[in-house]
């Protein structure tokens, strides 16, 4: 479960994004929004990558004043991420298997599904932004963790890895009881992901459908 208390992000005096009051339970989430919106800095403070105001809890402890336990957790996959260019993918997620605990014979099912397996041992350097992605991605569902972040997962890989990535966030969610938060800032095709909700950002703060539909009454 994560839970916001009073929280907020700014930059400055510029506020970023703001949440009073929200529990989320561990299901699968979508939260859409133009960008700048704000939904990269609410999945990077989750993440504990960034200091904010208010709390976060995550499983009932807070995320400030337990910040190693929580930061445990939880992964996170960027929407462009970077590495050190003299590392290979297969470097790389050897990391995220020794801090997160992971099993090699998953990570290697991951990396064999999404078809990596030809380019883990160049150096990232040569990587394309589609391949970066999907380092990101099997580093993401590496591991024992509560939850894991996706930000705009969805871009930058072809249909197929989308089907696949799919395919991943339904099984870890219903054999493994992970949460998930999804991003984007286009629409996603919601028929592929069972089950998932819908939240969104609008004038800094996220708010439900229930919120919009109320709005529009």
């Amino acid at each position: 479960m994560i839970q916001f208390q009073s929280f907020e992000k700014k930059y400055g005096k510029t506020l970023v994004i703001a949440v009073s009051k929200l529990k989320l339970t561990s299901k699968i989430y979508w939260i859409h929004g133009k960008n700048g919106s704000g939904k990269s800095t609410l999945l990077q403070s989750i993440a504990g990558m960034l200091r904010f105001n208010g709390d976060i809890k995550i499983e009932d402890y807070s995320l400030k004043k337990n910040p190693s336990l929580c930061k445990s957790w939880i992964n996170y996959a960027p929407a462009e991420p970077r590495y050190p260019p003299f590392l290979s993918g297969k470097e790389i997620i050897q990391l995220y298997i020794q801090t997160k605990n992971g099993n090699i014979k998953n990570v290697d099912y991951l990396i064999s599904e999404l078809g990596m397996s030809n380019y883990m041992d160049l150096p990232i350097s040569s990587y394309s932004s589609g391949m970066l992605k999907k380092v990101a991605l099997v580093a993401a569902f590496t591991g024992d963790v509560k939850w894991i972040l996706l930000d705009e997962p969805f871009n930058a890989i072809d249909q197929y890895s989308i089907e696949i990535l799919s395919k991943w966030i339904q099984y870890f969610h219903k054999e493994k009881g992970i949460g998930f938060i999804l991003t984007s800032h286009q629409g996603i095709n919601i028929d592929l992901i069972n089950g998932i909700e819908e939240m969104y950002i609008d004038n800094n703060e996220i708010k439900t459908t229930d919120d919009r539909n109320n709005e529009t009454a």
